[in-house]
């Protein structure tokens, strides 16, 4: 038995392998300079480490069995890794076309704007170095890129995330959307959907140039990832560009 030690998200997989970004994931979408994903992955990683007792260990041992290819076992030990459980945080890899994007699968006990969130203010009071990531954009909840999922998981999204906690007091909200490589889902009906959910609810108003609470949307290929975000715009969080911090 041949050991081979690897970095996983640095491996190459067939393009029909890499967009892993499954409808029921919940995770950051992360922003990065041009042909520096693995870069970023490996910060990212840093930073997920530093937070709150995340533990992650970046690279594996690969067992190539006699015969075995090397692709293959690299395919057979990333199955390995993202079939197990208990796993806070993972890159997943987005294919080719997909660049300066890296994105990162947490595990469904976080949240992943509470984490983008802890991980800028960690990175801001650490003076934490990042050569490479710019925004971290998080994912509360995925669905695939058609109007009746996104109807559906808006609806759960928003009720839970936004209505339901507007009893603190009056707040006002805008929609923010990013699209990249998808004609399915357009931005008018994205705001249609929302504007429709959040009709008539009491205490609850649009700013667009400053709003408390940013209702963000990002579709990417196939699949589509909402999430409510409270203070967007403020000094703290900057639009979520960690870059800057």
């Amino acid at each position: 038995m041949i050991i081979i030690r690897v970095c996983i998200t640095g491996v190459s997989f067939p393009e029909e392998m890499t967009f892993g970004i499954m409808p029921g994931m919940t995770g950051i979408l992360v922003t990065c300079n041009r042909n520096k994903e693995s870069m970023c992955v490996k910060e990212m990683y840093k930073l997920l480490g530093e937070y709150d007792g995340f533990k992650e260990d970046n690279e594996g041992s690969l067992n190539k069995v006699d015969g075995e290819e090397i692709e293959d076992a690299l395919l057979r030990e990333v199955a390995e890794l993202k079939d197990r459980k208990n796993k806070p945080f993972l890159s997943i890899g987005l294919g080719k076309g997909t660049g300066c994007l890296v994105f990162i699968k947490l595990a469904s006990e976080y949240d992943p704007v509470e984490v983008a969130v802890g991980l800028l203010t960690n990175q801001a009071n650490n003076n934490i170095t990042l050569k490479s990531t710019q925004r971290l954009l998080p994912m509360q909840a995925i669905c695939y890129a058609n109007l009746v999922d996104f109807t559906k998981m808006a609806k759960q999204v928003l009720k839970e995330r936004l209505v339901d906690k507007l009893s603190t007091g009056p707040r006002t909200f805008s929609i923010l959307i990013e699209k990249r490589m998808n004609d399915s889902l357009s931005k008018p009906v994205i705001i249609q959907v929302v504007g429709d959910l959040l009709s008539g609810t009491p205490n609850l108003s649009v700013d667009l140039k400053r709003s408390d609470t940013v209702i963000m949307v990002q579709v990417l290929r196939n699949i589509c990832g909402i999430s409510v975000i409270d203070g967007y715009y403020g000094a703290d969080l900057n639009k979520m560009n960690i870059h800057l911090k």
